[in-house]
């Protein structure tokens, strides 16, 4: 296995629109930064990092005497980048950058200015139910009043609204400990809880328990009603596709657990539509992994069911997602899904195809990423 390098992955994880985002923001800011950028380009190109390349391909230059110093700088650099790059792209970020307007005006005696950053974050945070952002909203709004008004401090309405965020908060709190299993109290009751945050895990503790005693039927309408739940909040999903697609997934892996394979892809279908449609600025590494999970899911049901035919259109369409996101599909994703490729084939006694793609996991330097199916790649080989 590889040494971690943290430039390295980070340079890897890049998309190629980050990338000439990142290029265009140092390009011309200096004969520095052309050094930079020397760096990056001869990173980027490396399969695995290797610093005494680095150093035989920049002999002779000046930052290589400090190339400890440079990569430093140029991992700043490339996040600095990254945050200017993707300041719209969350709501969460765009919060985080009205609390620094927040906090700039504040500190320049700028008011009227601080009290309408406050209210465009108060707003967000609101609808997303941001409840450790409202905190520091709060604290911000109480400190305007302090502030504006010393000697009449009219905190009323700022405390009593603080009161149901802080309850939130600390059920939240509780619903993890039971998820962690750190806590013996017991589980609230549906109607007690309010917020969508609240819901999910809430739902997600009650799956988990109906799966260990074996209540399979009430697992599944658990998963269900959340879904149902998490449909209900469009606004949440477009912010968070995330909170859908983990709820789905867990719901798929149990209907292939009970081989309601029909089932199972009707909701592959709808999450299908659901990421295609979704806004792009707003889909995550986590997200991807999650659409590769299910396809891999989906292979699963051809194969048990000897679907062969729709398994290999199926294995066509995921080559090409993985062509086009190759920088950026995780090694451990890929050897599943090769080995689901070679397993299909097999089936099917295209012998050479699916050796092609035994070969490909056998052959590559992460196998060992899936332990698992490594061996069971061996016994298929």
């Amino acid at each position: 296995m590889r040494k971690k390098n943290n430039l390295f992955d980070l340079i890897k994880s890049l998309s190629p629109s980050e990338k000439r985002y990142f290029k265009r923001s140092l390009s011309g800011n200096g004969k520095d930064d052309s050094n930079f950028l020397l760096l990056f380009d001869e990173i980027d190109k490396m399969n695995s990092y290797s610093e005494p390349e680095i150093k035989k391909a920049f002999k002779g230059k000046k930052f290589v005497k400090q190339l400890h110093v440079t990569k430093i700088y140029l991992q700043d650099s490339i996040l600095k980048s990254l945050r200017s790059f993707h300041a719209a792209s969350s709501s969460s970020m765009i919060i985080k950058d009205l609390l620094k307007n927040i906090e700039i005006c504040f500190h320049k005696e700028l008011y009227n200015q601080c009290e309408l950053e406050i209210q465009k974050a108060e707003k967000i945070a609101v609808q997303t139910e941001d409840d450790i952002a409202l905190l520091e909203i709060f604290n911000w709004k109480r400190k305007l009043v302090q502030t504006k008004s010393p000697t009449n401090l009219n905190l009323k309405e700022i405390i009593v609204s603080q009161g149901p965020l802080l309850q939130r908060l600390n059920n939240v709190h509780v619903l993890w400990e039971l998820m962690a299993g750190i806590s013996g109290a017991s589980l609230p009751d549906k109607e007690s809880v309010h917020s969508l945050n609240e819901k999910v895990l809430l739902h997600h503790l009650i799956y988990r328990i109906e799966i260990q005693y074996g209540r399979n039927h009430e697992a599944k309408k658990c998963l269900e009603e959340l879904i149902g739940i998490l449909e209900s909040n469009p606004s949440r999903l477009s912010e968070e596709p995330g909170l859908y697609l983990t709820s789905v997934n867990n719901l798929l892996s149990f209907l292939v657990f009970t081989k309601d394979y029909d089932e199972a892809l009707i909701l592959l279908s709808k999450a299908k539509v659901f990421y295609e449609s979704s806004d792009k600025a707003k889909r995550s590494q986590s997200n991807f992994r999650q659409i590769l999970r299910m396809y891999n899911i989906e292979l699963e049901i051809y194969r048990d069911t000897e679907s062969l035919e729709k398994g290999i259109s199926l294995i066509e369409n995921i080559e090409k997602l993985i062509k086009k996101h190759n920088e950026t599909t995780p090694k451990e994703y890929l050897v599943s899904l090769w080995f689901q490729f070679g397993y299909v084939y097999f089936l099917k006694k295209d012998f050479k195809s699916s050796l092609h793609w035994i070969n490909e996991i056998m052959n590559s330097s992460f196998a060992t990423l899936r332990p698992d199916l490594h061996v069971q790649t061996h016994f298929l080989n």
